[in-house]
């Protein structure tokens, strides 16, 4: 998203996460997690971002980006945050603000007996920046134990090739 910097005559490598992808049927996904060792703790941020984007000419029509925050460290969607976004045409790249205290705002308001469910869906919502939230069981952005990003064919017909790119999570 900006020049690659240079110190001392040497130029820092570029290390945005690349997701590379072919035959992504309608409904799948695929996706990279990164397991934490220590819970992080994200309550003292308003917005958290990154940025985005396709790779030009990737064949990457119908397909939707997430980032998930989750609460407890294995596999599944228990106890998580996911926030997503269409990338219809993303062939540059975007910066992302994930509003931090409005998603957190829209636990409030659910009965305590259905966030303690894990995997349930148990809100969803359109908050600014044209993200779309999904709250499954109890998440909490004071304890994030694993982060993790991906692509999902939301189209009716598949993906044959494409690439994405993840880049500084700040």
């Amino acid at each position: 998203p900006f020049p690659v910097r240079r110190l001392d005559r040497v130029t820092e490598r570029e290390q945005a996460l690349a997701l590379v992808f072919e035959n992504i049927d309608p409904g799948e996904q695929v996706s990279a997690f990164r397991p934490l060792i220590r819970e992080e703790d994200y309550t003292l941020y308003q917005t958290l971002g990154y940025y985005v984007r396709r790779r030009p000419g990737s064949l990457a029509d119908n397909l939707e980006f997430f980032l998930r925050f989750s609460s407890t460290a294995n596999s599944d969607a228990s106890n998580a945050y996911e926030i997503s976004m269409r990338l219809d045409k993303i062939d540059d790249w975007q910066t992302i603000d994930i509003p931090l205290a409005e998603i957190s705002r829209l636990k409030i308001g659910v009965p305590d007996s259905l966030l303690n469910v894990p995997t349930r869906l148990n809100a969803e919502a359109d908050v600014s920046g044209g993200l779309h939230v999904k709250i499954f069981g109890k998440p909490s952005f004071s304890q994030v134990r694993r982060l993790q990003v991906g692509v999902r064919n939301v189209g009716d017909f598949r993906v044959e090739s494409g690439e994405v790119w993840f880049n500084e999570l700040r």
